[in-house]
C-alpha cells in the first residue's frame, strides 16, 4: 500500500500560513521514518509541461519538429555570431536543446518567471506563470505577433489585463512608471519607436527593451535585479534584427527615459526619478536670455583671429571702416530672415556713423536662420541645464555614483562649440543689388573659431585671395587702358561691393610688383619707369600708375637712346585711354593750392568716382566741396513713393543742401 502526499510549492495555496507551515511539519514527523521524497518536474522537464498545459499536441508531429528544429538552428547561430555580446550558456549546444524543449517560448521567459517573479509571496509558482502565460499567448494572437519565439521583450505591458498581473505583486506606484516610459501613448519608448526609420518601428525595439528590462527588475528581495546588457540581449535580439541596433536604442533608453536606472552595469527600472527627470527640471528653468547670454559668452570665445571679429554690433560705428577685412557675428536677436535683420545689415553696411562707409567690400556678415537656432537652443538648454546641475554638490551628492558619471559624460559629449559653428551659416556680402547671403553648409571637423570657417569657405569659392596673378591685374583691371592709377586699382579691391577680397593690400602690391618685373605691364612712379625689373612694393602709392607694356617699352627704349639724359626722370607723354568716362575738364590749380573738376558721369561708376578721385583728394589733406547736379528721366510717372518717401528722406537725412529740386 502507497499513500502519496503532495503540498503546493506555494504555502498560500492555503488560507492560514502559519497552518499551512503546522501541517507540513505535522506530515514531515509522521512519515519521515519511511517516506521517499520525490520532486515530479525538474530543470526543463517545467518547459514542457508548462506548453503542455497552455498547447494541444501539434495535428503534424514531424512538421512541428521540422520547425522547431529551425528555430532553435537559426537562435543558436545567432548567439554563436554575438559572441561575447551574449552569456555564454547562449553559445553552448545545450542552450539549442532547452530551445528545442521550451518552443513556444523563450527559456528565459520560464526562467525569469520561475526565478524571480515566483519569489513573491503573491505569485503562485505554477498557476501564477501558466496564467500569466495564457494572457501574454492571446495578445500575442490578436495583435498578429509573428515573432519566432515568445521572449520578455514581447510582453505587452499596454495590455491592461497583462500589466496587471505584475502590478499585483510589486507597488501600484510603478503604473506610473510604464505608463511614463515603457508603454502608453506618450511613454517615452513609444516616442522613440515613432522616431526610428520604418525598417526599425515595427519591431518597437525602444519599447521591447525597456519592457525586458522592467520584467528583469523585480524579486522578493531587498534589492531590485536588474539585467545586464549580454543577457538583456538573450530577452529581445531575434534573426531579422540587425545587432547593433540593440546597442543605439539602449543608449537611446538611458538618456530619455526617467525610471531607467544603470548601476555596475545593471539596468532596472525603479520608482526613483534618474539624472533625465532632474534634467529635464533643470532644462525648464533656463530662460531664453540665458540662451542669449551664454551664445554672446561662446560667440566672443570662437570668433577666432583669421579675420577681424566684431561679434554683435549694435550700431555702424562699432564696425570700423578701414582697410581690414571685417567679421560682424550677429546676434540670434537678428536671424536671417527675420523682419529688421535686412534693414539692420543694410544699415551697417552702407554707413559708418553719420558717414557714408567707404569701405564697403571689407564687411562681412554672419548669422543664424530661424532652424539653426532652433537646433542651437536644444543644446545649449541640455549644456546649461547638466552644467548647473554638476555645479550642485548638494544634488550630485544624492545621485548613484553612475548618475554622477553620466553627469560628467553627457557634459562632454555635448559639443557646443561645434552646435555654434554648425548654426552660424548664413555668410552676407554687399552686392550692388542689396546684401546676398551663402550658405557655409555643416561644419566640419577640425575647424576651431567662426573666422577660420568663413575664412575656409570664402578661399575655397575663390573669393579671398591669399595671392593675386599679374595677368588678372593686366587683363581686368587694366584692361584696354593706357594706364590707370594704383590707388584706383587697390581701391577697387577695397570700396566696390562683390569685388574679390584680398588677404591685405599687400597681395595686390605684389601681383603689381612681379607683373612689372615679368613684363606683363610697366608702373610709373612719378616720372620713373618699371619695366622687366624689380622695385620695392613701398613705391606703390598716390603717384604710381600701371601701364600698359607697349607705353613702357617706347618708354624704356627713348631712355636708352639718350643715355647723357639717364639722369633725368624720362618725360612720357600722356595716353587718352582707349575707352571710359567723357573727357573731363580740369581747371589748373594756383600754386597747387585749388582744383575744380566738372564731369559728366556714368551713374554706374560713381563707385569708381568715390575712390579715384574723392578719397586721393581728401587724403591729401584737401578739404572737398562736392556738387552733384542730377536729371533723370523715365517714360512712366515716378510716383511719390520714389520721390518722397526714399530720394527726398534721403536727401534730408544726409543733411544735403537743396538747391533746387524740379520735378515735372
Amino acid at each position: 500500500v502507497n499513500l502519496v502526499l503532495t503540498l503546493p510549492s506555494s504555502v498560500l495555496e492555503f488560507h492560514d500560513e502559519e497552518v499551512a507551515e503546522e501541517i507540513l511539519t505535522r506530515l514531515r514527523h509522521i512519515s519521515g521514518r519511511v517516506e521517499a521524497i520525490y520532486t515530479p518536474v525538474e530543470g526543463v522537464e517545467i518547459y514542457e509541461v508548462i506548453r503542455r498545459r497552455l498547447f494541444e499536441e501539434p495535428e503534424n508531429p514531424i512538421r512541428y519538429r521540422r520547425v522547431v528544429e529551425q528555430v532553435a538552428e537559426a537562435y543558436g547561430q545567432m548567439y554563436r555570431s554575438l559572441g561575447e555580446d551574449v552569456p555564454s550558456m547562449a553559445r553552448e549546444p545545450g542552450y539549442r536543446e532547452r530551445i528545442r524543449r521550451a518552443y513556444p517560448f523563450h527559456p528565459e521567459l520560464i526562467d525569469i518567471l520561475l526565478e524571480r517573479w515566483s519569489t513573491f509571496k503573491t505569485f503562485q509558482r505554477t498557476r501564477g506563470v501558466l496564467r500569466l502565460l495564457a494572457q501574454v499567448i492571446y495578445d500575442r494572437y490578436e495583435r498578429g505577433d509573428t515573432a519566432p519565439l515568445l521572449q520578455p521583450a514581447h510582453l505587452n505591458l499596454s495590455n491592461r489585463d497583462i500589466r496587471e498581473e505584475f502590478l499585483n505583486h510589486i507597488s501600484r506606484q510603478f503604473e506610473g512608471v510604464i505608463a511614463a516610459d515603457i508603454a502608453d501613448t506618450n511613454a517615452r519608448a513609444e516616442q522613440l519607436d515613432r522616431e526610428m526609420g520604418p525598417e526599425y518601428r515595427r519591431y518597437r525595439v525602444a519599447t521591447a527593451l525597456a519592457t525586458a528590462i522592467f520584467f528583469h527588475s523585480f524579486s522578493a528581495g531587498d534589492s531590485l535585479e536588474g539585467v545586464s546588457a549580454p543577457r538583456l540581449r538573450l530577452s529581445f535580439q531575434r534573426p531579422g534584427i540587425p545587432p547593433a541596433v540593440f546597442g543605439d536604442v539602449l543608449a537611446r533608453l538611458q538618456d530619455e527615459l526617467w525610471y531607467l536606472h544603470r548601476e555596475e552595469n545593471r539596468y532596472y527600472f525603479s520608482l526613483q526619478p534618474n539624472l533625465n527627470r532632474v534634467l529635464l527640471d533643470y532644462m525648464d528653468d533656463v530662460s531664453e536670455e540665458d540662451l542669449l547670454e551664454e551664445v554672446r559668452r561662446q560667440v566672443r570665445s570662437i570668433g577666432g583671429r583669421d579675420l577681424a571679429v566684431y561679434p554683435f554690433p549694435a550700431d555702424s560705428r562699432a564696425l570700423p571702416d578701414d582697410r581690414r577685412i571685417k567679421l560682424a557675428v550677429l546676434s540670434p536677436e537678428h536671424l536671417w530672415g527675420y523682419p529688421g535683420t535686412g534693414e539692420m545689415v543694410r544699415e551697417l553696411f552702407e554707413r559708418h556713423g553719420e558717414a557714408p562707409r567707404v569701405y564697403k567690400n571689407t564687411v562681412l556678415f554672419l548669422a543664424m536662420d530661424e532652424g539653426s537656432w532652433v537646433g542651437l537652443t536644444r543644446i545649449l538648454r541640455r549644456w546649461l541645464a547638466l552644467k548647473a546641475i554638476s555645479d550642485n554638490s548638494e544634488l550630485m551628492a544624492r545621485f548613484s555614483e553612475a548618475d554622477q558619471k553620466d553627469v560628467k559624460r553627457r557634459l562632454r559629449e555635448l559639443d557646443v562649440k561645434f552646435g555654434l559653428l554648425s548654426a552660424y551659416r548664413n555668410l552676407i556680402r554687399g552686392t550692388d543689388d542689396g546684401p546676398l547671403a551663402q550658405d557655409l553648409g555643416q561644419a566640419t571637423v577640425g575647424e576651431e573659431t567662426l573666422a577660420e570657417r568663413v575664412r575656409t569657405f570664402l578661399e575655397s569659392q575663390e573669393l579671398l585671395l591669399r595671392q593675386l596673378s599679374p595677368g588678372y591685374v593686366r587683363d581686368r583691371l587694366l584692361g584696354k587702358r593706357d594706364e590707370i592709377a594704383y590707388r584706383v586699382v587697390a581701391d577697387t579691391f577695397f570700396t566696390v561691393p562683390g569685388n574679390l577680397l584680398l588677404e591685405g593690400e599687400s597681395v595686390l602690391r605684389q601681383a603689381v610688383v612681379e607683373g612689372a618685373r615679368r613684363g606683363f605691364f610697366g608702373v610709373r612712379v612719378g616720372e620713373a619707369i618699371y619695366y622687366q625689373e624689380g622695385f620695392p612694393p613701398e613705391l606703390l602709392g598716390e603717384d604710381a600708375y600701371i601701364i600698359r607694356k607697349e607705353l613702357a617699352e617706347e618708354a624704356k627704349k627713348g631712355e636708352e637712346e639718350i643715355p647723357a639724359e639717364r639722369g633725368k626722370p624720362p618725360q612720357v607723354t600722356p595716353v587718352r585711354e582707349r575707352e571710359g568716362p567723357p573727357e573731363v575738364e580740369v581747371t589748373p590749380p594756383e600754386k597747387g593750392s585749388f582744383i575744380r573738376i566738372i564731369a559728366r558721369l556714368p551713374w554706374d561708376r560713381l563707385s569708381d568716382f568715390m575712390s579715384g578721385v574723392l578719397l586721393p583728394l581728401r587724403n591729401a589733406g584737401a578739404e572737398v566741396n562736392l556738387k552733384v547736379e542730377l536729371t533723370a528721366q523715365s517714360r512712366e510717372p515716378i510716383g511719390p513713393n520714389v520721390l518722397d518717401l526714399k530720394v527726398r528722406e534721403t536727401l534730408q537725412q544726409i543733411g544735403a543742401d537743396v538747391e533746387t529740386f524740379e520735378d515735372r
